[in-house]
């Protein structure tokens, strides 16, 4: 006599997802406002941080705190912007490996005035603080015709 092999119960709650259909993900640390982080600021070298004068460390508080109130969505742009590594100056590259943040492929620039840039590391909603640049010489822009 022959039995029957039972099949095994499925859960019809169980639903196959479609391999067409992929997760949609979002970026939220473009919806956060920056969160600064001073533990990475360079105290020395050729973009240290030198702010014997107490006008110059209000101007970029000032400019810092006027961040504040915006989301990384509306900071991003063209006068505030991620750089490669690769793109700054040999200066800039070789005090990154002095710093053991050599391991990071893009920098972000904050603009403050004309040529006075304020650089970091971004991750997410969080910068962290790295050098002053009052003569925009991390990042020196190629003049236009030249």
């Amino acid at each position: 006599m022959k039995t029957k092999q039972k099949k095994p119960k499925v859960d019809s709650k169980i639903q196959i997802a479609e391999s067409s259909k992929k997760p949609r993900i979002e970026n939220f640390s473009e919806k956060k406002m920056p969160v600064w982080q001073f533990n990475a600021m360079d105290l020395s070298g050729p973009f240290h941080w030198h702010l014997e004068e107490i006008n110059i460390f209000r101007e970029i508080r000032n400019k810092l705190s006027q961040f504040e109130s915006m989301t990384w969505h509306e900071i991003e742009g063209d006068k505030h912007h991620f750089a490669s590594v690769s793109a700054i100056s040999k200066e800039a590259q070789d005090r990154l490996i002095t710093l053991k943040q050599d391991d990071i492929d893009q920098l972000f620039s904050l603009r403050l005035t004309g040529t006075q840039r304020v650089w970091g590391i971004r991750i997410g909603s969080i910068f962290k603080i790295l050098w002053w640049d009052p003569k925009h010489l991390v990042y020196p822009s190629k003049k236009k015709n030249t």
